[in-house]
Order: C-alpha cells, then sequence, then structure tokens
C-alpha cells in the first residue's frame, strides 16, 4: 500500500501514461488537494476515460478511500508530439 501523496500521484501519472497504448503523452498533474488537474498533450486519437483509470490505479496499488479527489481533464488529443514526458506540481 502507498500512503505518501506525492509518490501517490508521481505513481498516477506514470499509470496514465502507461495507458496511452503506443503513442506519445506530455502530461502535467497539477495537485490542488482536493481536485487533480490533468493537462498535456498525445499523439493517441482515443480518449482516456480518467474515472475508470483513477478506479483502477487505487485497486491496483491498495490506496485507501481516503484518498479522494476529482479530476480535471484537458488532455489535447491526436498532437503531434515524438517524445514523453511527466511532470508533477503540487499547490500547497
Amino acid at each position: 500500500m502507498v500512503s505518501d501523496r506525492k509518490l501517490q500521484i508521481h505513481l498516477l501519472g506514470e499509470f496514465i501514461k502507461n495507458k496511452v497504448e503506443s503513442n506519445f503523452i506530455n502530461i502535467t498533474l497539477v495537485d490542488l488537494k482536493n481536485f487533480i488537474v490533468v493537462k498535456g498533450k498525445t499523439s493517441s486519437n482515443n480518449l482516456l476515460n480518467l474515472s475508470e483509470i483513477v478506479d483502477e490505479f487505487k485497486k491496483f496499488y491498495e490506496i485507501s478511500d481516503e484518498m479522494k479527489f476529482f479530476t480535471i481533464d484537458l488532455i489535447e488529443y491526436n498532437q503531434d508530439i515524438i517524445f514523453n514526458r511527466l511532470e508533477i506540481i503540487t499547490v500547497d
């Protein structure tokens, strides 16, 4: 079980990045405590269902229900990018 919030957010970013099948994604996760903004670009045409991905992530890493947040998806799809990048920003 992963209990450190910053580690959880980083793992969530990696989890999302791995859901973009054989395409590139540049994403930034902004942790606002009650909300996590997921913004970026991907070369994929397939829309990600962040609600399902977050549920799967919590189950996979045995994240307790105490880690409650909403996600805001600002990912632009079908973009011309050629590399992967993940950035985490925490707002205190």
